[in-house]
């Protein structure tokens, strides 16, 4: 799950870069700290939403759109596509402009 591992470990580096730990992370981001110890865990039960990847971001001050190269592979756990993953990410990507991720 190579995937899951990368996207997870830049989320991480940026939270650890801004000063944030979980507890305090979990409160700024309204992620309660149990749900995103889980979600950001290297052996993650599930796979991120675009919701709680966009949270994340609004959190971290990143730019709309950031990690959404590396979410595509979020979106395909063992080479098939999630439908609850792909269309919300979808329509975000095309929200944002970003056509050349798909």
């Amino acid at each position: 799950m190579e995937y899951a591992v990368e996207i997870r470990t830049e989320i991480r580096k940026c939270m650890q870069k801004k000063g944030y730990n979980l507890s305090n992370f979990a409160k700024a981001s309204t992620i309660t700290s149990s749900h995103l110890s889980s979600l950001l865990s290297e052996r993650p039960s599930r796979p991120l939403s675009v919701h709680q990847l966009d949270r994340i971001n609004f959190t971290l001050n990143n730019p709309e759109g950031c990690f959404y190269e590396l979410y595509v592979d979020e979106c395909f756990l063992s080479g098939k596509p999630h439908r609850s993953r792909v269309k919300p990410f979808f329509v975000t990507l095309r929200g944002v402009g970003q056509k050349e991720l798909y």
